[in-house]
């Protein structure tokens, strides 16, 4: 008898924790509250284009937490290597609200606050899944700079639990991720320079996913549940303090001003040649990037083209010695992907960013090329 009453409690057990299994963590009340917060910008590289975060609020639990997919750790061996690869690994995790806020008032950078319109079942569901995600199966993800962040971590869990995906058409219309990209980085001209330079074309394909903070903001002000808006309201939490004014020679005319200049240094032999290594060099390394690089925006960049290495070979070669034919066919290949690289390019927002680079680039081989002539 004793057997047959462990045996009946024990399948009790199991068939209790079965039907509860899906809800591993207490639940909410009904005074619940679930939002978005979205971060601005800040100075740093990677703070240009914000941050975003979800915050779970329950006074009866007394539970005020901001949910973060944003953590990474600085230590990690090989850090910028992994990051290049693809290979980092980014975190989930939480903080108390009032800390997150505090944090980012410290770095004088804005925070909003948009309030959804979950119905209970669907906050215990998003409930369930933050918890989990943090998990030590799940809190790690490897993070791209598109198809995984911060932001889409967010989008994908609130997806999960709507009953239709937030709204991105009427967000970014039929943008590419470039001009988006391009946008958020307005008054950061060599910052924007670089992303243009190391990127590859796959950046210039229509954007299917909300994958920067403001636009993700602007997604969720405009979708709609069953007839009614995800958000029912919006706070300003912090505002920043200090305007942000634009760096005088972190733009476009200082950009084209230098090469202006620079063009008419070409004329000294050593001038060229420092051009044409440096120039190839980064040719080389992004030649290597992109093999290298498991990130796809990374994959086959066409920016060789215009930066080539083969560049890097010129200060090497003259027409007074036996390598004279194969330098003018070096010529003629450099020239010809250069030509190239507009071409591939003429519907890229990459061939306006570029552009001074390509005819400093010409100007710098016609003017080696007529210094050989002369010399023949």
């Amino acid at each position: 008898m004793k057997i047959i009453i462990s045996l009946f409690f024990g399948l009790l057990s199991i068939v209790s924790w079965c039907k509860d299994s899906t809800n591993l963590y207490p639940e909410l009340t009904n005074r619940a509250e679930i939002s978005i917060l979205t971060v601005g910008t800040g100075s740093q590289l990677y703070t240009l284009f914000g941050h975003t975060a979800l915050r779970v609020y329950d006074p009866l639990m007394r539970v005020n937490r901001v949910y973060n997919y944003g953590l990474f750790d600085f230590s990690t061996p090989n850090f910028y290597a992994k990051f290049i690869k693809g290979d980092l690994l980014y975190y989930g995790g939480y903080e108390d609200y009032g800390d997150f806020v505090m944090g980012y008032a410290y770095e004088d950078r804005p925070v909003y606050e948009q309030h959804l319109t979950l119905n209970e079942n669907q906050k215990q569901q998003l409930w369930q899944l933050l918890n989990r995600s943090l998990e030590d199966d799940q809190k790690a993800y490897r993070y791209k700079f598109i198809h995984q962040n911060c932001t889409t971590k967010v989008v994908d869990l609130l997806n999960k639990v709507l009953l239709q995906p937030i709204e991105v058409e009427e967000v970014q219309h039929d943008e590419s991720y470039r001009y988006i990209l391009n946008q958020s980085l307005q008054g950061h001209f060599f910052e924007k320079l670089g992303i243009n330079l190391v990127f590859s074309s796959q950046l210039d394909q229509k954007a299917a996913l909300l994958f920067l903070p403001d636009k993700f903001m602007q997604g969720l002000a405009i979708t709609t549940v069953d007839g009614k808006p995800l958000v029912d309201k919006t706070t300003e939490v912090f505002k920043r303090q200090s305007e942000q004014t634009e760096n005088w020679w972190n733009t476009y005319t200082f950009f084209a001003i230098a090469i202006f200049i620079l063009a008419l240094l070409l004329k000294y032999t050593w001038v060229r040649y420092a051009y044409f290594v440096v120039i190839g060099l980064l040719g080389c390394l992004l030649v290597l990037i992109s093999f290298y690089s498991s990130h796809v925006e990374l994959a086959y960049n066409n920016t060789p083209l215009l930066c080539n290495p083969l560049l890097l070979l010129l200060p090497f070669l003259s027409k007074r010695n036996k390598w004279g034919n194969v330098q003018q066919g070096i010529y003629g290949l450099i020239g010809l992907t250069v030509i190239l690289f507009i071409i591939v390019n003429l519907t890229s927002e990459k061939l306006v960013l570029t552009l001074p680079l390509v005819i400093l680039t010409l100007w710098a081989l016609f003017k080696q090329i007529n210094v050989e002539k002369r010399k023949a």
